[in-house]
């Protein structure tokens, strides 16, 4: 649990692995990962919520 009382999740954003609060859109982990997720996504990451175990991927992970 968070110091806010919300349960953590680990997530995976172009291989940094990263622990959220449960409820944490994937668009505000691209920010705490530092990464973006381009103009286009190929979800709404700002209306999608994080799930334990995900791996999120950018565009710009795909090119390195």
């Amino acid at each position: 649990m968070s110091e806010s009382g919300a349960a953590r999740i680990r997530v995976n954003i172009d291989r940094l692995a990263l622990e959220v609060d449960a409820g944490t859109t994937v668009a505000a982990a691209l920010v705490l990962a530092g990464a973006s997720g381009g103009a286009r996504l190929s979800v709404l990451a700002c209306q999608t919520l994080c799930r334990d175990g995900q791996i999120v991927n950018t565009q710009k992970a795909n090119t390195r």
